[in-house]
């Protein structure tokens, strides 16, 4: 059964074979000890399941910040709108309506000190006005990267952003990460290698780290926005 308030604390080895794992309910502070034969570290870039697995699973992060804006006149509910801008982000910045009325604007740095002030200078050039903030972080995929560890007999996986499946190209995980944590379900079940069960998607993975690779150098006059229509293409960059 699903019991809720409770976030991982932390490992210790039994005399034999196995581990305690270490609870904290979020509200009272109270703490309990459960020794189970699986355990899934699906908590997130800072996940604290791989943090306890040692410095060796350490994986890269980068910052997401984004603002609600009032939506430029005229501009269609409907269209997602790219700039690039390789001074400030090797990623790009992006506009999604979420209303006829607003929108989201964001950005994507490799550090979150900077992801303020390029989102602060783009709003600005652009003419708009920020209503509110909505910030957080992610890991990124790492090829080599295992998922998976064996600790004192104890079977840990690591799904979705704590395990860094989440494509380099765009920094998105949502889908990547339900697959991941469809493959671990099959690892379970079937009592086969989490690693093999995740081959597929390692191979995407893989081949988005690898098109990253060739992104990184380019400078703006390279890259080229999409519209959701396939007979509209513009490059987009920001305003000099």
């Amino acid at each position: 059964h699903i019991q809720e308030g409770w976030t991982f604390s932390g490992l210790a080895p039994e005399d034999g074979p196995g581990a305690a794992v270490t609870l904290r309910h979020t509200a009272t502070g109270r703490h309990k000890t459960i020794r189970p034969t699986v355990l899934i570290g699906a908590d997130g870039a800072g996940s604290a399941v791989r943090g306890a697995l040692g410095p060796g699973y350490h994986l890269p992060t980068v910052a997401l910040l984004q603002a609600k804006i009032i939506l430029p006149k005229g501009h269609p509910h409907h269209l997602v709108h790219i700039w690039f801008n390789r001074e400030t982000t090797p990623y790009f910045y992006w506009l999604v309506p979420d209303s006829s009325q607003t929108g989201v604007v964001g950005v994507i740095v490799n550090h979150g000190t900077g992801a303020r002030q390029a989102l602060d200078g783009f709003i600005n050039q652009m003419g708009w006005e920020a209503l509110e903030y909505e910030h957080g972080y992610t890991t990124l995929y790492v090829p080599g990267f295992r998922p998976e560890a064996h600790w004192n007999g104890l079977r840990i996986c690591l799904v979705g952003d704590a395990a860094g499946q989440v494509k380099t190209t765009t920094v998105g995980g949502t889908v990547a990460g339900l697959r991941g944590a469809a493959a671990c379900v099959r690892a379970i079940t079937r009592h086969t290698p989490y690693r093999r069960e995740l081959a597929p998607l390692r191979r995407e993975l893989w081949m988005h780290s690898f098109i990253r690779r060739f992104l990184n150098p380019l400078d703006d006059g390279c890259l080229l926005y999409t519209s959701p229509s396939p007979r509209d293409r513009t490059r987009s960059r920001m305003p000099s």
